[in-house]
């Protein structure tokens, strides 16, 4: 019932007053998304989307938001495409993940802990977890929280190897 719920308040996140329904549309339809939070500090939405074979991703979902599903799964660069020959739509653009598991671990959960009750360390920060494995992934939003703080190596490029 929780993901039913929340596909339908993404899926009518406009105003259709407007003469240009695709003026005020917040983000384009996601078909490969399993899961969004809100920001508890900023109000932004962020999403996990689930790539057909490879490359799930976490998002910032900004308004006009284009991931490219299913053309693009993770960065662009990594795809042998351009942004050009994505479905263009007024309003819209496209940008890439915020991070990417380069093989599909099926993330199925964003969720921002809105508490300090275990420590102060995981307060306001992410976490994603995976039917594949079982596991629960913990990252931290950067200072300005567009984005994430990725210190390990190997990972300048917002993709992991690892399974």
């Amino acid at each position: 019932m929780r993901l039913a719920t929340r596909l339908f308040a993404a899926a009518f996140l406009f105003d259709v007053g407007t003469a240009d329904i695709f003026a005020d549309v917040f983000f384009g339809v996601a078909f490969g998304f399993f899961d969004f939070a809100f920001d508890p500090l900023t109000g932004m939405l962020w999403d996990t989307e689930n790539g057909p074979e490879d490359y799930d991703e976490i998002n910032v979902v900004k308004p006009g938001f284009n991931s490219g599903w299913e053309q693009v799964m993770g960065p662009i660069d990594r795809s042998g495409r351009r942004v050009s020959e994505l479905v263009q739509l007024g309003g819209f653009h496209y940008e890439d993940p915020m991070f990417s598991w380069r093989q599909a671990q099926g993330m199925t959960d964003i969720e921002f802990l809105n508490s300090t009750r275990i420590g102060d360390k995981y307060a306001y920060n992410i976490f994603v977890g995976d039917i594949v494995n079982g596991n629960l992934y913990y990252f931290t939003v950067n200072k300005d929280r567009t984005g994430l703080e990725l210190s390990s190596p190997g990972l300048d490029d917002l993709v992991t190897e690892r399974q």
